[in-house]
């Protein structure tokens, strides 16, 4: 999740966690550094280039502590990632702003991040695959971003009357807007087995082999992700049982997910 400026200031506290206070965890600790790097790394704020020197900003307050004898505290931590001269993260409407905005063009890594967690979250025994599953033969992930309205620059017959009534200067117009926005992207073990289907076909399960195991492909195969409900004319869907695709739909399930992203990730008394 690309917070490699992080690993000093953990390594740091692994090495010292019998100086962490009785009420502060390191996993407590891990959760916050979680949240800040997301919201890093979603709006590009702070600048890369101040997070090695808040890092060792928050590690000599750390070492001045022991060094008074005082334990290490969550709210130190805090403190000195969310009050930092130069490190201060984002808003929380600037957050807010870049989840509403063509996540997958901005940083595609963190959208596939954040997908996951969406999944992870709410999963079930059900079926919940292992997400970050790679290929042995070139350590790409199995599960990859897939385009619910496809992105191609011919866009299908099939998709132009679904989502523009078969106005094809519409649906580009849609398409250059809304096709990278999170409402818009799944994960999928075979892309290539969708990609420019038509939603019905996108929808339908079939299974196929895929690195010695039977994996589930089309938005019916009962990964939460494709489950999460939203809500549209005071009707509740997900992915897996709305009929259309429509821009409303699409607009409707990016609301659902960037509030649900926006519970998750937001700091305390937000």
């Amino acid at each position: 999740m690309g917070a490699s400026a992080s690993y000093t200031l953990l390594l740091y506290l692994l090495a010292h966690e019998k100086e962490l206070d009785e009420n502060t965890s390191f996993i407590s600790i891990l959760d916050f550094i979680i949240k800040y790097y997301v919201r890093r790394n979603v709006t590009d704020t702070p600048n890369t280039r101040d997070l090695d020197s808040l890092t060792i900003e928050v590690v000599e307050r750390c070492n001045s502590l022991i060094n008074e004898k005082k334990k290490i505290d969550l709210a130190t931590i805090i403190d000195a990632h969310l009050n930092s001269s130069k490190a201060k993260p984002a808003s929380i409407d600037d957050f807010k702003k870049n989840l509403n905005d063509k996540m997958y063009v901005n940083n595609v890594g963190m959208t596939r991040y954040l997908l996951w967690k969406l999944d992870n979250i709410t999963h079930t025994r059900e079926y919940s695959p292992d997400l970050w599953l790679r290929n042995p033969n070139n350590e790409t992930f199995v599960w990859t971003i897939e385009h619910i309205f496809p992105e191609g620059t011919n866009i299908p017959i099939t998709w132009i009357d679904m989502i523009a009534n078969g106005d094809k200067a519409k649906a580009e117009e849609i398409q250059a807007e809304f096709v990278h926005t999170l409402g818009n992207l799944t994960l999928s073990a075979y892309n290539s087995s969708l990609s420019n289907r038509s939603f019905v076909d996108k929808q339908n399960l079939t299974t196929k082999k895929v690195v010695n195991s039977d994996l589930k492909i089309g938005y019916k195969n009962g990964l939460s992700l494709n489950n999460l409900q939203f809500e549209l004319d005071s009707v509740k869907y997900s992915l897996a049982t709305i009929e259309n695709w429509t821009l409303d739909a699409i607009k409707a399930r990016t609301k659902t997910i960037v509030d649900t992203l926006i519970e998750i990730f937001k700091f305390e008394n937000e």
